[in-house]
């Protein structure tokens, strides 16, 4: 009966966290109201508003609320529409992100002071098939969560890092650099900040080949030092494509001494860095193949992005298609463009540019989410009086869009 009790309790906090609206609030950098004063003024205007709008939105016009126009940018929502508030104030940094070389003429970090305006849409612009989003993020604040009540890794094994594999153009790079952004927002009232730290693996590695154990000691060294110097200070550190540095150690082909010298510096910097309890590491790959099976073991969470299906391609398309929109390149004489969802759109009742759309994606099996964010500039290319007129019609554009298609898909063959 006291299991049963407990088991209960358990599922009604499980639902509780679930049952959330996250309200992330873009404060103006001139503003210099405080974060209560912003948060009262946001949930005055956000009672007078419809609740079923909110959800997957964005707010970032304030006419009606001038107080708030001179202090916000926007409000973007998360969650459940009826769920109890959870409200997360912050600024972006607007600064150039800083590299640095670990040896003469190589840049081996990069580093970026988060939130920052470069990833600020990129979390709600990433489109994927699966909720990949939302696992990273809970297993990445879970992870730092763990951490903090002073679990043992040596019991419950959590090493701070996550993996993302796939072909090339899907997404991992930007998903990992919009999920720092996005934990630097979430985590504000556990971190006073936040920093990004991109490792140059090609240049480690390749480069200065026979040199890659050292550097990559030298480097870790510094993300030591950085990470030490202030523990309220949250560290991502991203290793885009790790295969560079974390090969086969028995698959190496040109120095296979070297080969074995960096996978075990990496390996070895990697366990070092978990002591630091505000370090978050994210990993990307293309072969995962041809990782070392030792460093795979260590990701707390392996998460293959795979190139877009048809409904996730046609949402990415329409997200193109809106931002033309909203430029005023595409016009849609007599009608207001409605997006509708992937079964919608193959109705005979929909409009033509959505039937349109939804022909598209599905001829866009096999391109990834990368070359289908290319293929409206090339489309557009063969308009551009038309675009500099501001009067190419949706429907030629579309038309212009799918041979865009046929042909790339041609071009791709030939590789």
């Amino acid at each position: 009966m006291c299991d049963c009790h407990s088991s209960v309790c358990m599922e009604n906090r499980f639902m509780e966290n679930k049952n959330i609206l996250h309200i992330e609030v873009f404060q103006k950098l001139k503003s210099l109201a405080s974060e209560d004063y912003i948060e009262d003024l946001v949930n005055d205007y956000l009672d007078n508003q419809c609740s079923k709008e909110f959800v997957g939105n964005t707010i970032d016009s304030f006419d009606s609320c001038p107080v708030l126009k001179d202090e916000i940018e926007k409000i973007s929502f998360e969650g459940h529409v009826f769920g109890s508030r959870k409200t997360y104030i912050y600024s972006c940094q607007t600064e150039d992100p800083y590299c640095e070389e670990i040896e003469e003429g190589i840049v081996g970090t990069t580093l970026y002071t988060l939130p920052s305006v470069q990833f600020d849409n990129l979390w709600d612009n990433l489109i994927f098939d699966s909720d990949v989003k939302q696992k990273l993020l809970d297993m990445a604040a879970t992870t730092i969560v763990l951490a903090d009540k002073g679990v043992d890794s040596n019991v419950v094994t959590c090493n701070r890092m996550l993996l993302l594999h796939g072909p090339p153009g899907t997404g991992k790079t930007s998903l990992c650099k919009a999920l720092a952004n996005k934990l630097s927002i979430r985590l504000k009232k556990r971190f006073t900040s936040a920093e990004l730290l991109e490792i140059n693996s090609h240049s480690l590695f390749s480069k200065w080949f026979s040199e890659s154990g050292k550097l990559i000691s030298k480097t870790f060294a510094r993300l030591h030092e950085i990470a030490a110097l202030d523990s309220q200070t949250l560290l991502i550190v991203l290793i885009d494509e790790v295969e560079s540095l974390a090969m086969m150690r028995q698959a190496s082909s040109n120095d296979p001494g070297d080969s074995i010298r960096a996978v075990n510096a990496l390996l070895t910097q990697l366990d070092q860095l978990r002591r630091h309890r505000n370090v978050l590491v994210l990993a990307t790959s293309n072969v995962t193949k041809c990782i070392d099976e030792a460093f795979a073991d260590r990701a707390d969470m392996k998460i293959f992005i795979d190139n877009p299906s048809p409904a996730s391609a046609y949402n990415i398309l329409c997200s193109s298609v809106e931002e033309l929109i909203r430029c005023r390149i595409l016009a849609l004489p007599n009608i207001k463009y409605k997006r509708f969802n992937w079964f919608e759109s193959c109705n005979k009742d929909t409009p033509k540019y959505a039937q349109m759309i939804h022909r598209i994606a599905h001829c866009c099996q096999g391109l990834s989410g990368r070359t289908l964010r290319k293929l409206p500039i090339i489309a557009l290319s063969k308009s551009r009086d038309e675009i500099q007129d501001a009067s190419l019609k949706i429907d030629d554009f579309l038309d212009e869009l799918l041979q865009t298609v046929y042909l790339k898909k041609k071009e791709n063959e030939k590789f």
